[in-house]
Order: C-alpha cells, then structure tokens, then sequence
C-alpha cells in the first residue's frame, strides 16, 4: 500500500483526512467482549463513546451516563445505542442523523463525512463507478475530509457501507447478475424483540444458510435473503402472510400445511392469546424448524426444485382471525402506553424535576 493513502480508506489520499480523522487509534472504543442488545438481544458492535456524543440530540446527549456504548447491529430494532451495564437506549429518534444500518432510504448517507447518500451511490453505480473512489469523484467530494469517528454512528470507516452496497448492485443489476442462479429466501416475522419462536426460527434459517453457502457457492448460486417484520394487517394481506414466522425460498413456503399453537411470548407482546407457527419435520414437532428441515428445503429447490428456480409470487390473500387479533392487540398496549407516558410526563411531580417536560 502507497505511504500517502489511508489503511482504511486506500482509494483516498491521507491528506484528505484530519489527524484525528478515521484512520486515527480509536482509543475509547471498549475492548472487551460484544454485548447483547437489551431490547432484541442481538450482539451489538462496540462504538466511540465521541461518536454517540458527537449524534445525539442535545436533549438526549446530557442523559448519557459514565460507562461503554454499543451500537445494536439489527436492522429491525428501533434502538440504535445503548449501555450494557445500565441498561440505558437510545433509538433513532435520539440522533440528529438518519442511520444507514437502520433505514434503506435513498436519502440517507452512507458515507457521512462527505454527506454521499445511499441514492446517490446507486447513481454513481448506474454510471459506471465500482469503487469507493469513483463514488467521492462522482459525487463530488473528493475535498471532503474523512471524520468518521465522530461523524459515522457506527464510528468506523464510511467506505465500508459504500463497499458493501456497490457489491450489493452488482450482484443483483450487474452485467453477470441475469447468468447467474438465484435464490431469494424470505424469513417473515411477527416480532424478534419478545417471541422466542420467531428468534429461534430465525437462528436455526441463519445457522443453514452459513452450513450450505459453499455448497450453494460451489454450484454457482446466489443467496438473497430478506428478513421482513409484518407490522400491520394491510402488510400482512399484501404479502400473502398467514402465520408466523414463515420461511419462504423463491415465493414458496418450505411447509405448506400450517400448523399453529398458543404462543406464550406473543401473547405477552399484545395482551391476547394468539398462536405462532409450529413445524414438522421426521415425525416430529416443533416450535422453530431444525436446521436440517431448512437444509433440506434448500437443496430441495436447488437441485430438484421448480423450474429454474423460478420465483413464485404469493398472491395477497385474507388475514387470518389470529393475526387480526395480534395486531389489534398491539395498537391498544401501544395507545395504553402513549397514554401512561403523557400522564407521567404532565403530571405535576414530572414538572418540577429535571428529567424533562412534555
């Protein structure tokens, strides 16, 4: 590597960078092992207490207590920071930037020090730029300096995100992407924040994928999977949604025959008794599927699937009364809770200390 580019940015000359800039010691990022996320209990990325200072809100930065921060890495969970020890969140709402992990929007940045948003790295895609250098030049930044310790919530290199999207396009718009064979999982959910069973799903779909990718690699496939949280009765109705979770692989559902069971966790979640997915595999029931049903169902269409692997659209259909249920039972603990919040808020005791007023 030349002398004068930076080791995390090579496509960038080093004078373009501050001193303190990304490429800098990150000294006050924790060293010691990942925590959990307290909300979707997902492992978390340790980040620069500078970069969580450096994003919040004015009103949401005072509140922040001594101690490490940690960035949830789930696109799906609304909290963005939080402290292990403490147990303190802060969600997207606390930070005065949009957070490219968190929203797929066009207008959101992936590259935070020279403000290049995720549309605009697609157009520079579309004419012709492969690297994170042809971007800064599409978009006209190369005077930009990297800062992204303070500037990037995760408080890493903003390359990375621009790196991983441009081979995101050119995997499924690039000039090999029609020769090559695909196949699109989908992993549709209810909840991963509360319901054991869609966790459980989704780690047995995870540890699957990880277990067949250079079998499915060696035979030239391409892996898409979506994980999609069905938030309301008109989603659910439109993608043909009728129990949770499901795992569909090229539109198909890997059991056709729904069998379902009292839910304890989402009943928890929306105040109702509802059922969740059990599945069938050998003789056997169960409430997550076992990797190897999963394995199975992926070979399955693979080697001796439909047609080409060809995708099968699911035709909206009517919700059923459970699901129905589900979400009518979160509004009303969601208003309860809007409701418990603005009175605590407003009452006279909350006024008078210094924890903020409605």
């Amino acid at each position: 590597m030349a002398e004068n580019t930076l080791k995390c940015c090579p496509d960038i000359p080093a004078a373009q960078s501050p001193a303190e800039g990304c490429c800098s010691p990150q000294a006050d990022v924790p060293q010691q092992e990942i925590n959990r996320c307290p909300v979707c209990d997902r492992q978390g990325q340790a980040v620069p207490r500078t970069a969580v200072e450096n994003l919040l809100k004015d009103d949401f930065r005072t509140q922040m207590k001594d101690g490490e921060y940690w960035l949830c890495t789930n696109p799906e969970c609304r909290v963005v920071y939080y402290n292990p020890t403490l147990g303190q969140v802060f969600g997207r709402h606390a930070l005065r930037v949009k957070v490219w992990l968190k929203d797929p929007g066009d207008d959101v940045p992936l590259c935070y020090c020279r403000n290049i948003t995720r549309g605009q790295v697609r157009s520079a895609w579309q004419n012709g730029a492969r690297t994170y250098a042809d971007v800064v030049k599409a978009a006209g930044a190369e005077q930009g300096k990297c800062n992204c310790q303070y500037e990037n919530p995760s408080g890493k290199c903003c390359s990375g995100p621009i790196k991983g999207y441009l081979e995101e396009l050119d995997l499924l718009h690039g000039d090999n992407a029609a020769s090559k064979r695909h196949l699109d999982i989908e992993f549709l959910y209810l909840d991963l924040s509360t319901c054991t069973w869609c966790r459980s799903t989704e780690s047995s779909l995870d540890e699957a994928i990880a277990e067949v990718a250079k079998v499915l690699q060696a035979a030239g496939v391409d892996v898409n999977v979506r994980k999609i949280h069905i938030q309301s009765e008109e989603q659910a109705r439109e993608l043909g949604f009728v129990s949770s979770p499901t795992i569909r692989i090229n539109g198909r559902d890997i059991q056709m025959d729904v069998k379902e069971s009292k839910c304890e966790s989402c009943g928890d979640l929306c105040g109702e008794d509802v059922d969740c997915r059990i599945w069938t595999y050998q003789g056997r029931e169960y409430t997550a599927p076992p990797k190897g049903m999963i394995i199975d169902a992926i070979l399955r269409e693979v080697y001796g699937g439909a047609k080409e692997g060809m995708q099968m659209p699911v035709p909206p259909g009517e919700v059923p009364e459970n699901l129905k249920k589900f979400f009518a039972g979160r509004r009303r603990k969601k208003e309860d809770e809007i409701i418990k919040v603005i009175d605590s808020c407003c009452s006279p005791a909350a006024t008078t200390t210094d924890s903020g007023s409605c």
